[in-house]
């Protein structure tokens, strides 16, 4: 047997001259301290003398994927090089530790199809649970699966979902961020979002929307509706902002707010308007004239949505009962 290269059981097997389904068997009931396969004490003893000679030892980790006894959950994001989606992810795996599990994570990009290659992939390998961002049109995927495997939506929700989700109370934060830019003196305040049935956007523009209204500033409401990524078309909402008047922008995400900012150092734009947004980032810090951001409570996002699943994990919250958590905003600046 050449011992340069791993050592698999089909060259236990070949060198023990048995099958591998013995050897398999050999190992089974090696781990299990009993007998549950017939083998004879002969052909254990001679499997087991092979094992020692080339120090055999079975993967555990892909065994225990296969028979579904592992300690591995899934968590499907959108984009893992957001910021938010990043921090959100490093403390889902600090938490998930806590319980003695590990993680497996997927990007969808906002697309529904990879979202369903992405959950599918991490069913297949036998995760025990999912924490999942949904994406546009992806409602009925997971509802798909929501009777074979425990799943924990985050920062998104969707209207009739029977799955227990944490998210932001964005109505409320956007209402807020709203206000502080009227409080400063701001009248002609425009918002930038995505044409969307995303619950978490919609709610967004409806805080906007509800807080100049209760204002008195109906007439100036304005909200645009770029496509998902496209630069150009953030650009120019930038570039007229520039020249109309415009008091204040409000990005719906943070790579709206980023795609927003890049429009404005390239084109030597010095920034006619407030700026706000959710989340922030060592870019905005060194804004000059400073930025009004929700910060969100990632911490929080993170210890709520593994708590939820780890309870439906072990069948503490069974059946069709969900739990919603909605976290309270926090209104910060990065005036200096």
């Amino acid at each position: 047997m050449n011992t340069e290269k791993k050592v698999t059981i089909n060259d236990i097997a070949r060198e023990a001259g048995v099958s591998r389904t013995l050897v398999s068997s050999v190992l089974c009931n090696m781990q299990l301290g009993e007998k549950r396969y017939r083998v004879s004490e002969e052909t254990t003893q001679k499997i087991k003398e092979v094992m020692a000679k080339y120090d055999y030892h079975p993967n555990n980790s892909a065994r225990a994927l296969r028979s579904g006894n592992n300690r591995i959950i899934g968590v499907v994001l959108s984009d893992i090089s957001n910021r938010f989606f990043a921090e959100v992810s490093r403390n889902i795996e600090d938490w998930t530790n806590k319980y003695g599990y590990m993680v497996i994570f997927s990007n969808t990009d906002e697309n529904a199809g990879k979202l369903a290659e992405g959950v599918e992939l991490l069913y297949s390998r036998g995760v025990q649970g999912l924490i999942i961002v949904p994406c546009l049109h992806s409602e009925k995927i997971i509802d798909s699966y929501k009777s074979k495997i425990p799943i924990v939506l985050l920062d998104r929700d969707y209207a009739g979902s029977e799955l227990c989700s944490v998210v932001l109370d964005n109505k409320k934060s956007a209402s807020e961020l709203t206000g502080r830019l009227i409080e400063r003196g701001h009248r002609n305040i425009e918002f930038v979002s995505y044409s969307t049935t995303l619950k978490n956007i919609i709610e967004r523009e409806d805080g906007y929307r509800s807080e100049m209204r209760k204002s008195g500033l109906e007439t100036n409401i304005k909200v645009h509706h770029p496509e998902y990524g496209n630069y150009g078309q953030v650009e120019e909402i930038i570039l007229h902002a520039a020249g109309n008047g415009t008091e204040a922008i409000i990005f719906a995400t943070y790579h709206l707010a980023l795609l927003g900012r890049r429009a404005m150092i390239h084109n030597n734009i010095k920034v006619p308007c407030a700026f706000a947004c959710f989340n922030n980032s060592d870019t905005f810090d060194i804004y000059e004239r400073g930025m009004l951001y929700v910060k969100q409570p990632i911490e929080k996002f993170a210890k709520h949505a593994v708590e939820l699943l780890m309870k439906r994990i072990s069948g503490e919250k069974a059946g069709s009962e969900c739990e919603k958590i909605v976290l309270p905003p926090e209104i910060e600046t990065t005036e200096i």
